[in-house]
C-alpha cells in the first residue's frame, strides 16, 4: 500500500553536516532515508524536512515527509527505524497523512531556541549543546532589542548568503529572552526564516546583552539591510529546533499568524517550554 507518512524526528546534530544530504560528511537526512528504506526493503526512498538546519544544529522536533509502499503499520515503521539509526537520531512518532503532504510546504511555524551559557570558566560538559561566553548577559537590554525584530520586516541585514531566496521579507511572530540560573535562551518563532536568522539574533542580542551595542541600535541594523552592520553569526551549537507545526495544505497558514507578531512576552510559556503544546492551534496531527 502507498501513503504519505509524516516522521517527527529528533535528533543531536554534532556529527553530521546538516540535514540535507551533501558530499562532504554523513547528513540526518540520509540516515533517515537509509534507515525508512531499510525498515521498507526497497533500494530507496526520499525523505523531505521541513527544517534544513546546518551542520551541528539540534532538534528536538523536526518533522519530515515520505512516500512509502509497505504493509507495515505506522508504529512498526517507527520501531524498524530506529533499530536502524544510530543513537543520535531517534524517530519519535510515524503518522499517515493525506495524499501530497509535504513537510516543508506544509509548515505552519518554525521554532528555534539559541541557547548561551554564561560563565568565567568553559566546561566541556554540555558544550555541543549551547555557545560559551565569559560574560554575564543582561538579559533586559535583550528584550528591549528583541522587540525590534518582531512582526514583517525586511530582515537582509541578519541572512547569511548561500541559500537561493525570492525576498528577505519575513514574519517574526514570537521571541523571547528569558534565562534559568547561567542559561540564557533566545526562542524564536515565525513563519520562515532566512539563511542563519536566527543565529544573526543570537548575535546581535548577545552584544546588546553584554552591553556592547545598545537595544535601540537593533532597529537601525534592521533597516539598514547591512549584514556588515549587525552581529556575528552564533556557532551552530547553541541552536535547537524545537517545533514544526503542520497546516491543513500547502500555504494554508491559519490566518491567526498572517501578517502579524504577538510579542515578546505574550505566550511565552509555551516558549519556555520548548516543545510544549499550544491548545487549540489548527493544523493536522504527525
Amino acid at each position: 500500500m502507498t501513503r504519505s507518512i509524516c516522521l517527527r524526528l529528533a535528533y543531536d546534530g554534532t556529527d553530521f553536516v546538516g540535514w540535507q544530504r551533501q558530499a562532504t560528511g554523513p547528513s540526518i537526512q540520509e540516515a533517515v532515508e537509509r534507515a525508512l528504506a531499510g525498515a521498507c526493503d526497497v533500494p530507496r526512498l526520499v525523505v523531505e524536512g521541513a527544517s534544513r538546519t546546518d551542520a551541528g544544529v539540534h532538534a528536538r522536533l523536526q518533522i519530515a515527509s515520505a512516500i512509502v509502499e509497505t504493509r507495515l503499520s505506522d508504529d512498526e515503521i517507527r520501531r524498524a527505524m530506529n533499530a536502524r539509526l544510530p543513537s543520535s537520531i531517534a524517530v519519535l512518532g510515524v503518522a499517515t497523512m493525506p495524499d501530497g503532504f509535504h513537510a516543508r510546504f506544509w509548515s505552519v511555524f518554525k521554532r528555534y531556541a539559541y541557547r548561551i551559557e554564561s560563565a568565567p570558566r568553559r566546561s566541556p560538559i554540555g558544550r555541543s549543546y549551547a555557545m560559551w561566553t565569559p560574560r554575564s548577559l543582561d538579559v533586559a537590554r535583550m528584550r528591549l532589542g528583541a522587540r525590534h525584530l518582531l512582526g514583517r520586516h525586511d530582515f537582509a541585514a541578519f541572512a547569511s548568503a548561500g541559500s537561493p531566496r525570492e525576498h528577505t521579507v519575513r514574519v517574526v511572530q514570537h521571541l523571547h529572552v528569558f534565562q534559568r540560573r547561567n542559561i540564557t535562551t533566545i526562542a524564536v518563532q515565525g513563519t520562515g526564516f532566512l539563511y542563519n536568522q536566527v543565529r544573526a539574533f543570537a548575535g546581535t542580542l548577545l552584544l546588546v546583552g553584554q552591553g556592547r551595542l545598545a537595544p535601540e541600535e537593533v532597529a537601525k541594523i534592521r533597516d539598514s539591510r547591512d549584514r556588515r552592520l549587525a552581529g556575528p553569526t552564533a556557532p551552530p551549537e547553541g541552536l535547537h529546533l524545537v517545533r514544526v507545526q503542520i497546516g491543513e495544505g500547502p500555504g494554508r497558514k491559519p490566518s491567526l499568524f498572517e501578517d502579524e507578531a504577538d510579542g515578546v512576552d505574550r505566550g511565552s510559556g509555551a516558549l519556555r517550554d520548548g516543545v510544549g503544546s499550544q491548545d487549540g492551534q489548527p493544523g493536522v496531527s504527525c
